[in-house]
Parts: structure tokens; sequence; C-alpha cells
């Protein structure tokens, strides 16, 4: 929920910008601001990759993120990295363990990524 000018509260939740957009220039365009336009902006949303990959960092949360695209977003793997143990954490602290050969050429072991996921690439021993 959002409060705006003139104490207007607004539910955000399980809306689209476009639809909290046209709720927004409904109730004070056309009755206070004729000439206002509106632009609602989603909030910039992240993940982290670390460890053995070519470029680790935050990186721009989109839909549809995996365990594999993160990675390829990143760079890819280094020749060091272990590719069969690769760590995510949710921002609840839940881990999971991802075999990334096994997620390449079956989408079932890809496991999706959400905003504030940490991955992290573990060295392999040899």
């Amino acid at each position: 929920r959002i409060v705006l000018h003139l104490n207007q509260a607004f539910v955000a939740t399980g809306k689209t910008p476009t639809q909290l957009q046209t709720e927004i220039f409904e109730r004070y365009v056309s009755r206070l601001y004729p000439r206002m336009t509106v632009q609602v902006q989603a909030e910039d949303l992240f993940f982290y990759v670390q460890g053995r990959v070519e470029a680790d960092g935050r990186y721009p949360y989109s839909s549809g993120m995996t365990v594999v695209k993160a990675v390829a977003t990143a760079g890819g793997f280094d020749p060091f990295a272990k590719r069969t143990a690769v760590l995510v954490t949710r921002q609840n602290g839940k881990k999971y363990r991802v075999n990334c050969e096994k997620a390449k050429t079956d989408s079932r072991y890809d496991l999706q990524i959400f905003p504030g996921d940490e991955i992290a690439v573990p060295r392999r021993l040899y």
C-alpha cells in the first residue's frame, strides 16, 4: 500500500505497473492536474553471483531467471569452478545445491532465481 499527495491511498500489491499507473492517473490527473502524466517505475531488483565465475557481482533481476542463466550473466564458470555443487541462498536463509551440469540438459534441475538470491560457485579440488 502506498499513500501519495492529498492522502490518496493505493494498493500496489498484485498490480502491474500499468494498472497502478492507470489508477493513479484516474484519481489525480482528471480532477486535480489535467496536464500531468504518471509513470510508475518498478523497484530495481538484483541477485548476486560470487565465487568461481568470470565476473562476480550484483546483477539486475529479470523474470524467468534461473541458476544457469545467472551464471551465464556473470560471464560463465571459470576453469576451476565446481559446476556440480552451486549453492543458492534465498533471502530467508534457505539453501539449495544445484548441479549445473544436469541443469543445462534438463530444466527440472535448473532452480529459479528470485530477487535477493545469492549464488555461490565453489572451487573444485582438482
